[in-house]
């Protein structure tokens, strides 16, 4: 997508597998899911993909990951240390 002279491409790092939605979403009651069918699955599941954006500007380009947040899962072991993701 070009927005003037800035490009932006959506990138992904993959997808997780699919979970009960109360699991990423806890505070959001069975019913809620009704008016928003689209974001389950055939088997009422969630599916989560992991991405971001590169933006291309003149010569610059940036990578924008947006991670898993505050508090991922055991599973993917601790989130790098902050000075791991400077530039």
């Amino acid at each position: 997508m070009k927005i003037g002279d800035i490009e932006v491409i959506p990138v992904s790092d993959g997808e997780a597998s699919p979970v009960d939605p109360s699991w990423p979403f806890p505070k959001v009651a069975a019913e809620g899911w009704e008016r928003h069918p689209y974001a389950l699955d055939n088997n009422g599941l969630h599916r989560s993909n992991f991405g971001g954006i590169v933006v291309r500007i003149g010569d610059s380009t940036i990578l924008v990951d947006t991670g898993l947040g505050h508090h991922p899962p055991k599973r993917y072991g601790a989130p790098p240390a902050e000075s791991c993701l400077q530039a």
